[in-house]
């Protein structure tokens, strides 16, 4: 019996039993755009510049923030579970922000495991058999607001 386990042992040690984890650098182009998007996750009210994108005069800034999201990706393509993670992300960046003041984040890249994307349209996701990832940096700030939209805030 003793020798049926054993062997039974060194037939499941050898087995490769590491999880899957796909790496991708996909567009955002259009994800903030989706229905999904516009009706569940990101706030109107505290705007998203990514980098390199022009932006009103700053105010006053704060420390940069960082957003680590995973989504359950069962049941879902890997772009369609990155594009979750992704707008997780982006809705956990605007919620730290409101927090602390400010009514956005600019300079906003991809950040995964400090693999810093130094551009405004592409993301690193990480996708597993169950989970996806994204990890997004930003620096909240308090942006000058137009004086004709300070005013219909005014009235809200």
């Amino acid at each position: 019996m003793l020798r049926i386990l054993l062997m039974g042992l060194v037939l499941f040690s050898s087995i490769d039993c590491q999880a899957r984890n796909t790496r991708y650098f996909l567009s955002n182009e259009g994800i903030l755009d989706k229905p999904v998007a516009q009706n569940n996750l990101p706030d109107k009210d505290v705007q998203i510049y990514y980098t390199g994108q022009d932006t009103p005069k700053v105010v006053s800034s704060f420390k940069v923030i960082t957003s680590h999201r995973k989504t359950n990706s069962v049941g879902k393509t890997d772009r369609t579970a990155c594009e979750w993670a992704y707008l997780s992300a982006i809705k956990a960046l605007q919620a730290k922000a409101k927090q602390i003041g400010a009514n956005a984040v600019i300079d906003v890249k991809s950040d995964y495991k400090d693999n810093e994307l130094d551009t405004a349209d592409k993301y690193e996701c990480h996708a597993g058999a169950t989970v996806a990832g994204v990890v997004l940096k930003g620096t909240p700030v308090v942006l000058e607001v137009a004086k004709n939209e300070a005013e219909s805030n005014n009235k809200k």
